[in-house]
């Protein structure tokens, strides 16, 4: 990245991934605790707009309303901070330890193996409770996918709830995964 310091104290590390709409870096805090691990969110202004002519930094924003309203529940990632510059909006959270669903899924299909059937009905549970968490909170996610789920000892986590909001009945503004969220 071109600006590795960021808002004073959040060091990028680690690039994870690109798009036009933004990155995800791994970084670190630069302060008298140690430099505790964390994740950075970027999103570009005036990319990815909806039809509504949201862009990503307004989605961003919303994952940030999002993660302080149900961080109580521990059902997603804790937000550490979030700030908009001119060009860009910036989300950071503490990682949730654990692989994506889509991760450990992919490695035991390498295998030729599939998750016992146990261990399908435990997760299943868990995201369910998560999601009922998120839906209890009056919100609900337009996004959920393997790789926006994290699998930990406690039970399944919620990461990238950009496209989290109010329950309704309007179309969404046509974004998100196909095949992962509503058709509308």
């Amino acid at each position: 990245p071109t600006t590795r310091v960021l808002h004073g104290k959040y060091v990028r590390a680690h690039r994870v991934f690109q798009s036009p709409k933004g990155s995800i870096d791994l970084g670190v805090v630069d302060d008298a605790d140690g430099g505790a691990l964390v994740v950075i969110k970027e999103a570009y202004a005036h990319t990815m707009e909806d039809l509504a002519g949201r862009d990503a930094r307004a989605r961003l924003r919303d994952e940030a309303r999002c993660l302080t309203a149900v961080g109580p529940a521990g059902i997603a990632p804790t937000l550490t901070d979030y700030w908009e510059e001119a060009g860009s909006s910036f989300l950071v959270y503490t990682p949730i330890p654990g692989s994506t669903l889509a991760t450990l899924i992919s490695k035991l299909a390498v295998q030729g193996l599939r998750p016992p059937l146990n261990l399908l009905r435990s997760w299943t549970a868990s995201l369910c409770a998560a999601v009922a968490q998120l839906h209890a909170m009056g919100y609900v996610s337009c996004d959920i996918k393997p790789s926006n789920i994290v699998v930990t000892a406690d039970g399944l986590r919620l990461i990238d709830l950009e496209l989290a909001g109010p329950a309704t009945t309007e179309p969404t503004g046509g974004m998100g995964t196909p095949g992962y969220c509503s058709p509308q």
